[in-house]
């Protein structure tokens, strides 16, 4: 029987044999492949349970193994205050065996396919420069590295920041719009914050207050460097706003080499970060994104510069 008729729709009792099938393709990763964190993030998130579709192996005797898997999870923007049906191009494996015969773009667009009978504008996603050109013919368009702004400061414990735990209503009262910014920004609640920095398991992420500026950051050693990366970063769009931001910047700084990494999502915050003494580098992700429905969000962002996000909405999970 071919892998076509063998493909159907991802439901819950698959999720065994889906985390079976990333370990077996991808190993372990950077991430937990638990029960607890895929649940977290595809069916507890309040932006709604993902959806894919999934390839059985009919060979196995019990049934339960998976050849391939493609998921796709929800996430709401909003333009100008107006909300947007997102979804992001997240999690795929296809086993060893069955690489090679077409099953990741067959489930892709099979999952293409019904965001847009689901009403979807748009999906995203941060794929690798290997993969990216696949994305790149089934309609995806490249819109560029948003890049990522670092400080580089002496190596010292002393005078770090411990910051203390996340309180959601202290960043959701602090994330406002700019009146006039019309660019595509994720969609913030109280519920989505607490989902995103409170919930998920195996991270810890704390929040650093500085007058009425409000950061969340988690702090990771990579390649041997201690690193501070600042997710979200919100404040008054006013002078002594960018200043109270600067400062928070600069005291999230101390103690790390080179690895203060945050996206600003505005020109003032751009202006506090340059006071601080960060400086712009392209690094981080290449974000793409394809057009569905769009009937929330029209003309479709062709550049980088068209969307608000954070490291917090971009960081691969």
């Amino acid at each position: 029987m071919s892998a076509l008729s063998a493909l159907r729709p991802f439901h819950l009792d698959d999720v065994p044999a889906a985390l079976a099938l990333m370990r077996e393709a991808l190993g372990e990763g950077r991430v937990p492949r638990s029960e607890a964190f895929f649940r977290w993030k595809h069916i507890e998130s309040p932006f709604g349970p993902s959806f894919g579709f999934v390839v059985d192996d009919e060979d196995n005797a019990d049934g339960r193994r998976l050849l391939a898997l493609r998921l796709f999870q929800r996430w709401q923007l909003e333009k100008g205050g107006f909300p947007v049906l997102a979804v992001r191009a997240v999690d795929t494996a296809t086993a060893p065996s069955a690489q090679g015969r077409g099953l990741f773009r067959t489930l892709t667009m099979a999952a293409v396919d019904a965001a847009i009978v689901d009403d979807v504008d748009l999906v995203f996603n941060t794929p690798n420069d290997r993969s990216g050109a696949g994305y790149l013919k089934m309609g995806w368009q490249r819109l560029g590295k948003p890049g990522v702004w670092m400080r580089a400061a002496r190596p010292s414990w002393r005078g770090v920041v411990a910051g203390v735990d996340v309180d959601v209503a202290v960043v959701a009262a602090a994330a406002r719009t700019p009146s006039g910014d019309a660019r595509l920004r994720t969609r913030s609640s109280e519920a989505a914050l607490r989902w995103r920095y409170v919930a998920i398991p195996g991270f810890s992420y704390r929040m650093h207050r500085v007058g009425d500026a409000v950061a969340v950051f988690r702090r990771q050693r990579r390649r041997g460097v201690a690193e501070c990366t600042v997710c979200a970063l919100h404040h008054p769009h006013t002078l002594r706003g960018v200043r109270d931001a600067a400062r928070l910047i600069d005291e999230l700084a101390k103690g790390y080499l080179g690895v203060l990494s945050v996206m600003p999502q505005t020109t003032s915050t751009t202006a506090a970060l340059v006071a601080a003494g960060c400086a712009w580098t392209p690094l981080g992700p290449q974000l793409f994104a394809r057009p569905l429905s769009l009937r929330r969000v029209w003309p479709m962002p062709t550049a980088v510069a068209d969307f608000a996000f954070g490291i917090g909405d971009l960081e691969l999970f």
